[in-house]
């Protein structure tokens, strides 16, 4: 079960950090 849990929390890494990549990327593409 630690490794799923570990699973999860490094997917949902990925996700958030994915997810803010872009949201910079937007911001620099309105400047």
């Amino acid at each position: 079960s630690s490794w799923s849990r570990e699973q999860q929390l490094i997917v949902h890494f990925d996700f958030f950090n994915s997810k803010f990549h872009s949201t910079i990327q937007s911001e620099w593409t309105q400047m």
